[in-house]
């Protein structure tokens, strides 16, 4: 909306340009940076929670190769690698970079292990065998007072996952 010539820029006619649209259809100037702000907000959160969900899956990942290694490992030994540096000497698992692998605990029975990305923002554990992975969040909330064993171990995992959150001041 433009101004007439015998118009003044009284506050009634700003009040009325501002319902308006502006001048000529511009937004007002003080309108920018909330627009900006509001912009960058949405690109930020739909932006972060993939970027940690695009290394959550890479330990992931790792997590079900490790399994799968942990197989192999057993039919060659008679039992399940007590220890991610025997997973990685069998020659069948590759950690890609910057995931973290811990074998919690193992026996000629069972194992648990567990996974972490250095950028990312969920740990990841697997009981085996034929166990499936479950977030270290997830156990956390579920298991509020362990009964069993199973259970104990569990939350071992979950207390080395925040551990090594704190020692890399992700906390």
């Amino acid at each position: 909306m433009k101004l007439r010539e015998n118009e003044r820029e009284t506050p009634e006619v700003l009040d009325n340009l501002k319902k308006k649209g502006g001048v000529n259809g511009w937004v007002p100037v003080a309108a920018v940076p909330v627009i900006v702000v509001s912009l960058s907000g949405a690109i930020v959160a739909v932006g972060i929670p993939q970027y940690y969900e695009h290394y959550n899956s890479i330990a992931r990942s790792a997590l079900r190769d490790a399994a799968t290694t942990q197989e192999v490992y057993y039919v060659d030994h008679k039992t399940y690698a007590r220890s991610t540096k025997d997973l990685l000497a069998s020659g069948w698992l590759t950690l890609p970079e910057g995931v973290g692998m811990e074998v919690i605990t193992a026996s000629k029975q069972s194992y648990v292990l567990l996974s972490y990305h250095e950028k990312g923002n969920e740990g990841f554990v697997v009981k085996g065998p034929g166990g499936s992975i479950m977030s270290v969040s997830d156990i956390s909330r579920s298991i509020t007072s362990p009964r069993t064993n199973e259970e104990r171990i569990l939350l071992i995992a979950c207390t080395l996952y925040d551990t090594w959150r704190i020692s890399v001041g992700k906390q």
